[in-house]
Formats: C-alpha cells, sequence, structure tokens
C-alpha cells in the first residue's frame, strides 16, 4: 500500500492527512479512523509491554485480561499458567482450557469490559505508550479481526461485523488520559 512508514496523502477535497503503515503491515491511520491488529501494533493486546496490576506482573495486556478470566472461573491453575506466558499468544492459547462454571458465566460477561478498561489505563500510564496513543488524536480506534472475534474487534464479514468493544474502550482511555493531562497543564 504505502511504501514509507510515514506519509502525507491527499484526501478528496485537498486536506492533507498523516498516514501511519508500520513495516509489518499492522496499523493503518487514514481519514479519522485507525485500524490496528496484532502484537506490532501499540494498540493490541497482544503488545509486549510489562503490565503491573492485581499484585501481579504480565508480559501484555492479552496475559493480564486472559488470567483475570481464569481467576473468575477459580482455575488458578491455568491462571498461574497464563501468568507465565512470554507472549499473548501464548496466553491466549493457554486461556482456551480454562474450566467455565456455568453459574459464573453471567457474571464474567458483565464485567469483562471493566476489566479490558483496567487493564488498558495501566498500560497506558507508562509515558511513551501514553503519548503514543494521545498521537492518535480523535480517530476512530478499529481492531481488525476475523469474524469469529467479533465481540472485542470489527470485522469486513457483513454478517457479522462485530462490536469493536477494544476500540471502544482505548478511545475511552484516550479521552480519560486526554482530560487528565488537561487539568495537569
Amino acid at each position: 500500500m504505502w511504501n514509507a512508514p510515514y506519509q502525507n496523502v491527499n484526501n478528496t477535497d485537498g486536506r492533507k492527512e498523516l498516514c501511519e503503515w508500520s513495516a509489518m503491515k499492522h496499523m493503518a491511520v487514514k481519514s479519522l479512523a485507525l485500524q490496528f491488529r496484532g502484537a506490532g501494533s501499540f494498540l493490541s493486546n497482544f503488545y509486549p509491554c510489562e503490565i503491573h496490576i492485581w499484585g501481579e506482573v504480565f508480559t501484555c495486556t492479552e496475559a493480564a485480561y486472559q488470567f483475570k478470566k481464569a481467576r473468575h472461573f477459580h482455575d488458578e491453575n491455568t491462571a498461574r499458567k497464563i501468568q507465565t506466558a512470554r507472549t499473548g499468544i501464548q496466553a491466549k492459547y493457554w486461556s482456551k482450557s480454562i474450566r467455565w462454571i456455568p453459574d459464573r458465566v453471567v457474571s464474567w460477561l458483565s464485567q469483562r469490559r471493566s476489566v479490558m478498561h483496567a487493564i488498558l489505563a495501566v498500560k497506558f500510564r507508562v509515558s511513551k505508550l501514553r503519548q503514543r496513543l494521545l498521537a492518535t488524536g480523535d480517530a476512530r480506534l478499529i481492531e481488525n479481526v476475523p469474524s469469529a472475534e467479533g465481540f472485542w474487534g470489527k470485522s469486513s464479514n457483513r454478517n457479522k461485523p462485530g462490536e469493536n468493544i477494544l476500540g471502544v474502550i482505548l478511545m475511552q482511555v484516550r479521552d480519560f488520559v486526554r482530560q487528565r493531562s488537561i487539568r495537569l497543564t
């Protein structure tokens, strides 16, 4: 698509816009939407960054999220295994073995958004990541996912377009960080 990591592009009405396309093609910024996917994008839950939350340390937000889910279902063995994951992909893989307790499913589904929000708030306390999040401006953040994962992201499948909940939470965190930055200056 683009051959430079950052490039100004003229849109149809002559305005210039900054577009970013990572070398691994994980993220594209064009117009007022930014799509991301995978460990190469700092917005992704798979992006390697140390997360300190609940008295524990994780290698990425995906590991923290899956750990909390395992704990919710009282699956301590899987939780500890997830905590040792070196990558988000490994944490996601190990999370497939979480033993779901039927009586706890509804409560998990009702709190998973707030769990993700708390984790992302911690992730973007880090100065470098916070600045990168703020640099997205007012762009609509969209996690580009396969249709099977439509809750957290958005897919190109018209029948299952997805809800983009991760993108929505990221925009909420960005707004909070922006407001907090304004108050501190």
